[in-house]
């Protein structure tokens, strides 16, 4: 898989460290199921480099412990082993299970409300550690004053600190309006702006403008040969987004989608539904895969950020490319936001 770490303030998301930036090249590599022993790969093996730009899949034996493709061997191996941490607010059999915490009764417990802390990590549920005095005290609301970092604020809302960095205001993810001052613009994007789109006040900061957000001229899914195939706008001033390969069997390349397309729109809503229930879990680990699972909604929030930031990947895929590429993404068949998505991808690309 590829390595690529969406950081931006507000969310962090654990499975995008599994990914990279997406291919552009000018010829892209084709991608499909081996369908005869001729195409099939080798013993032990799940991909075959037919040719350069060729390769067929074949699924690694479920009965088998090696069970996993290493898709960059090329091999069936064992699956990697995982450790098991725990954090606030998560399951537990021991204390040692526990990351900068205790187990009681299988719930892993922090530090609580008016006691020492170093961390955010450290703080018991609905509480972050006070940078003025190092104690954990209660996360603040909507519209409250005095965050310095997201991470003061409660659970669905992050700190907008246009007045100074002693008195931020939290304000819920995605709520602002067109023509709002946010302090998270990174790039043309911020999690407070309903749009999602910003424009940045200075070059070198963080402060923006929330703006409308562009779309794609074209019908999706469009396929493409370089960026100047993937044509947006916004307010009649052109943009380009960019054009990459992704994991089908004829070599397509398709144009990635805009934040004012329907997927960056799932992305966001998505994500604004998942923090207002995550107030059960640990400050700083609002977005993490463990809250994610913890409250239901990880196969959601992992597919609507997938579908938006590597789109091209998942349109045309054959059943192996989607069990060993992108099993990310298809992580339950029979979840509902599977058939939104992929009618996602019939519609827009």
């Amino acid at each position: 898989m590829m390595i690529f770490a969406l950081l931006l303030k507000g969310v962090i998301c654990d499975y995008l460290q599994d990914y990279q930036q997406l291919e552009s090249s000018s010829i892209c590599p084709k991608y499909s199921c081996a369908i005869s022993s001729i195409k099939k790969p080798f013993s032990n093996s799940c991909v075959m480099e037919y040719s350069s730009t060729q390769y067929y899949l074949w699924q690694c034996p479920e009965e088998s412990t090696a069970n996993y493709c290493n898709t960059t061997s090329f091999s069936c191996q064992v699956p990697p082993a995982t450790v098991k941490i725990s954090y606030v607010g998560e399951s537990c059999t021991e204390s040692a299970d526990c990351y900068l915490s205790s187990c009681l009764k299988e719930t892993c417990r922090g530090t609580a409300q008016n006691k020492t802390c170093v961390s955010h990590e450290q703080c018991d549920i609905g509480l972050r550690c006070n940078s003025g005095n190092f104690t954990c005290q209660p996360q603040i609301p909507v519209g409250g004053e005095g965050c310095r970092s997201y991470l003061d604020c409660v659970n669905w809302a992050t700190c907008n600190l246009t007045y100074s960095s002693q008195r931020g205001i939290c304000v819920e993810y995605s709520s602002l309006p067109i023509g709002s001052y946010v302090t998270d613009c990174i790039g043309t994007f911020s999690y407070m702006c309903a749009s999602g789109y910003c424009t940045k006040k200075y070059t070198f900061a963080s402060t923006g403008i929330c703006a409308k957000a562009p779309v794609s001229n074209s019908t999706m899914p469009k396929i493409c040969s370089s960026n100047t195939d993937c044509i947006g706008n916004v307010n009649g001033i052109s943009l380009t987004s960019s054009c990459v390969c992704g994991y089908n069997k004829y070599g397509n390349k398709y144009c990635n989608p805009f934040i004012g397309d329907l997927p960056g729109k799932v992305m966001l809503s998505s994500w604004s539904k998942a923090l207002k229930t995550a107030g059960k879990c640990n400050t700083a680990r609002r977005s993490s895969d463990g809250c994610m699972k913890m409250i239901g909604l990880l196969k959601n929030t992992t597919q609507a950020t997938l579908g938006f930031y590597y789109y091209p990947l998942y349109i045309l895929n054959d059943v192996c490319i989607e069990e060993i590429y992108n099993k990310n993404y298809y992580v339950d068949y029979s979840t509902s936001i599977v058939l939104p998505l992929m009618m996602l991808a019939l519609t827009f690309y």
